[in-house]
């Protein structure tokens, strides 16, 4: 379901936070604490933490250091409009909410997690995890 809906149906935020810490502690093997910022409440990151942007419009939760390669599904979600003149707009503001210098600008909040998620984690999409740990075979 779409982030966009689910802020409209639920708490998305607090079962974010009380949700998604169990997940990572079973996927990492040690505990993380979640905080969900949405817009301008964003509060500032100890050195302790880890920004996910999310950004509703794409339905998507990504680092802002994400690869290219990353975001592929993402950008290739919404390559296509059935409006043909809507199509440069949102190739365009895609491009825009996942480049490295504005994708902060156009996130409407952020998931902080705590500790940091392995660095092999950096450029995972929300619809992209993946139960590797460092070093593994995939």
């Amino acid at each position: 379901m779409r982030i966009s809906l689910l802020l409209e149906r639920e708490p998305f935020g607090r079962i974010l936070e009380e949700t998604l810490p169990r997940l990572l502690s079973a996927l990492g093997g040690r505990r993380h604490t979640v905080r969900w910022d949405e817009g301008a409440r964003r509060a500032g990151r100890q050195a302790d933490e880890q920004a996910w942007l999310c950004n509703f419009r794409l339905n998507a939760i990504f680092r802002p250091t994400a690869s290219r390669a990353s975001l592929d599904p993402v950008v290739r979600e919404f390559a296509r409009s059935l409006r043909w003149w809507a199509r440069p707009a949102q190739r365009a503001y895609v491009a825009a909410a996942l480049h490295r210098a504005t994708a902060g600008w156009l996130a409407d909040g952020q998931v902080v997690v705590s500790p940091p998620l392995w660095s092999s984690w950096a450029g995972t999409t929300a619809c992209g995890w993946s139960t590797a740990r460092p070093g593994s075979a995939t």
